[in-house]
């Protein structure tokens, strides 16, 4: 949840796209109780089961060349905002 007062959404239709490895990838976004809530799905091939415990931690990859810190950047950015994410 991110605190929609600091939360300054672009102006952009949420949509649905194909993902690069198969699959659709969608993103929305629902305000309630003073808050948005975004939540992005997506239908691919997914997360191993033993990353996920792991997937916040900085360089937390199963890519050969990625830095794993893509996550990790996304939650101190959405904790800054006073978020979260799961």
């Amino acid at each position: 949840m991110v605190d929609y007062k600091r939360f300054q959404p672009k102006r952009e239709p949420m949509t649905s796209t194909p993902a690069p490895n198969g699959g659709t990838l969608t993103v929305s976004a629902t305000a309630t109780d003073g808050s948005v809530m975004i939540a992005v799905h997506d239908t691919g091939v997914g997360i191993p089961h033993e990353m996920k415990d792991k997937l916040f931690s900085p360089l937390t990859t199963g890519k050969a060349k990625a830095t794993g810190l893509g996550l990790a950047v996304v939650k101190r950015i959405a904790e800054a905002y006073g978020g979260t994410i799961s």
